[in-house]
């Protein structure tokens, strides 16, 4: 038969115990489900707090301020990345053709008259999710016909990446089939930027080099930004 000591027991764990769940379920609601009404801070996070998250599209807020600006990410389970995309795929197989020798040209800025390559989140909720980070990658694919892929990245803290630059400053290249010769068929150049100093990303505009001839065409696929 249980002790005036034993019902006092009982019932400072079952306090402890409710306790408990109240704590865990306000810090569900502080980190955020990633519904759009309840955005995680970020996918590391989400799947911190919610390890049975399978990889998918849910929303974040970085900022942490009102969820009316959350950003739809993709988040991966694997690796527990927040990726950003871009609002367009990129640009598509185009003819340039200019006036005068091959010179490099801005090919949002001068082909589509966009300042910068635009993305789902905003300037100042990337900002947060860098400061979130301690690394970010992002891939760009290079569409060729009769062109080289010779280009500069123009980074977020406005420097220029490319092959000819100092190591760190050098995208790699995952895969290049524009080096091959101009036959007339579409070919592509994967190149991928992975960094620690997250300043960098996301890229803000390519810079193409090898169009001006009315036989060269090219096309670029933007890949999402990911940070981690």
């Amino acid at each position: 038969m249980p002790t005036p000591a034993d019902e006092v027991v009982d019932s400072a764990y079952d306090n402890f115990v409710r306790f408990e769940q109240i704590a865990n379920d306000y810090d569900k609601i502080r980190i955020g489900t990633g519904s759009q009404d309840n955005p995680a801070r970020n996918c590391r996070e989400l799947f911190e707090m919610f390890p049975d998250k399978k990889s998918g599209d849910y929303w974040v807020d970085p900022n942490e301020g009102s969820h009316l600006d959350a950003v739809l990410v993709e988040c991966n389970a694997t690796t527990r990345e927040t990726c950003v995309y871009p609002r367009s795929n990129g640009l598509e197989r185009y003819k340039w053709v200019g006036p005068g020798k091959d010179r490099y040209i801005r090919a949002y800025k001068e082909v589509l008259d966009e300042e910068y390559i635009p993305y789902a989140a905003d300037i100042y909720q990337m900002k947060m999710m860098r400061l979130l980070s301690n690394s970010a990658r992002q891939s760009i694919t290079y569409n060729c016909k009769n062109s080289r892929a010779v280009v500069k990245f123009l980074t977020d803290n406005d420097l220029l990446m490319h092959s000819q630059a100092k190591p760190s400053m050098r995208p790699r290249i995952l895969e290049d089939q524009c080096k091959q010769a101009k036959d007339g068929s579409w070919k592509k150049t994967i190149f991928e930027v992975q960094t620690e100093r997250v300043e960098k990303l996301p890229i803000q505009d390519v810079e193409v080099y090898d169009v001006f001839d009315a036989n060269e065409e090219f096309g670029l696929e933007i890949g999402p930004v990911c940070f981690s």
